[in-house]
């Protein structure tokens, strides 16, 4: 009985996520190989859980990640603040990547493209967290809701 708890459940959503070459990513966050792998990980885990948010059963969802510039920068013009990632308006989080949507073995997408999200620092939500990828994980979110939002049928 456990064995049948540990196998894939047919007809459910899923999202596979692979970084192409993230060590070479325009972030310098991507460049050290242990903040590289926390953001992987964070980003990884943050795109499966909006599979089972919002897609549709029987569907398969593999995103390459092909780069990643985190929401702000380092300033390097005060030693003492090397290590602080200031925010500004010029910028903002941008991800470039690829993606193959496949509902039920057939491919229905297939695109590649660039995200951002200019107005990065006017959203309210993101004021008061303390989540590193705040900003991040909110244009995801947009992204993927306007993407891959299942659509309830017409008429209801």
């Amino acid at each position: 009985m456990t064995v049948a708890l540990l196998l894939p459940l047919p007809g459910r959503a899923d999202v596979e996520v692979r970084f192409v070459a993230p060590e070479h990513f325009s972030d310098r966050d991507f460049r050290r190989s242990a903040t590289r792998a926390q953001a992987m990980k964070v980003f990884e885990t943050f795109l499966a859980q909006l599979g089972k948010k919002y897609l549709g059963e029987k569907q398969l969802l593999t995103i390459e990640i092909l780069d990643i510039r985190l929401a702000g920068n380092y300033d390097s013009w005060w030693s003492v603040m090397n290590d602080v990632r200031v925010l500004t308006d010029i910028t903002p989080p941008r991800f470039s990547l690829r993606y193959m949507l496949k509902d039920g073995g057939r491919t229905v997408a297939q695109v590649r493209e660039s995200i951002t999200d200019v107005n990065y620092l006017t959203n309210p939500a993101a004021r008061l967290s303390v989540d590193p990828f705040v900003h991040e994980k909110i244009l995801l979110e947009n992204w993927f809701r306007k993407r891959f939002a299942r659509q309830p049928p017409a008429g209801s």
